[in-house]
């Protein structure tokens, strides 16, 4: 299925945050040793595992492990 905003076999969503909170969220990612975006991430997958059945989660992180295996296959593929 294609995709709008997609940056290499991932989609792209943009969020504001309040800079206090940005500040926080930012000590918060340096104390686990990520980058920021990193640490929202895992974070926003945590929480869709938790809001979502064990088998919709499941079949998600399957289909997007199959997507970035081709994704890195083709990669592979290309000429130098």
């Amino acid at each position: 299925m294609p995709y709008k905003r997609m940056h290499g076999h991932k989609r792209r969503f943009q969020l504001l945050i309040d800079p206090h909170r940005a500040d926080l969220l930012e000590q918060l990612a340096r104390k686990e040793k990520l980058r920021a975006t990193a640490f929202i991430r895992d974070r926003i997958y945590e929480a869709i595992k938790d809001l979502s059945t064990s088998d919709e989660y499941q079949e998600a992180a399957e289909a997007d492990a199959r997507i970035r295996e081709d994704w890195i296959a083709n990669l592979r593929r290309k000429p130098e």
